[in-house]
């Protein structure tokens, strides 16, 4: 594992719990409890981290300052639409040189972007059954994460061995 690529909503942060679709509440969310030592666990092993995520720019932008998190990433790639998300997955591979794309974990909620988007770039996926989309069944092959864990909580055990 060289560089992990992670989405935001609920993959760093419960979006569905916290927000159920709305802004009002924004300026309460929290991260998940194990997001930080993740984040931090990574760094700690010189691994890349960035954050491609999909929104409205300055809302997702003032999430990240909510949860104080954008320190802790190496980039972050914003794009306005899911079929972006792509691009800038891609963009984010190519700049890493990686002998092996598989060195690359892509890791999010969402089957239909961020785990079908790596499986095309190669890279491992890895699907956290959280929010509104955790119980998405994959309808093709493209949709199969590599690894498919609970939580953040449960990648953190990953990572850390």
């Amino acid at each position: 594992m060289k560089l992990v690529i992670f989405d935001l909503d609920d993959t760093l942060f419960d979006t569905t719990g916290q927000l159920a679709g709305s802004y009002e509440k924004l300026d309460t969310i929290t991260p998940f409890e194990h997001t930080i030592p993740v984040l931090n666990a990574l760094r700690a092993k010189n691994i890349r981290i960035v954050l491609v995520t999909t929104g409205d720019e300055s809302i997702q932008r003032r999430k990240l300052e909510l949860l104080r998190l954008a320190h802790l990433f190496d980039s972050v790639a914003i794009c306005a639409d899911g079929d972006s998300k792509l691009d800038l997955m891609r963009e984010t591979l190519f700049a890493a040189k990686l002998a092996d794309s598989k060195e690359a974990y892509v890791v999010g909620d969402r089957i239909d972007r961020e785990i079908m988007y790596g499986n095309r770039l190669g890279c491992t996926t890895v699907r956290l059954l959280q929010g509104k989309r955790k119980d998405w069944q994959p309808e093709n092959d493209e949709q199969k994460p590599t690894i498919t864990l609970k939580s953040i909580e449960d990648f953190l055990k990953l990572i850390t061995g």
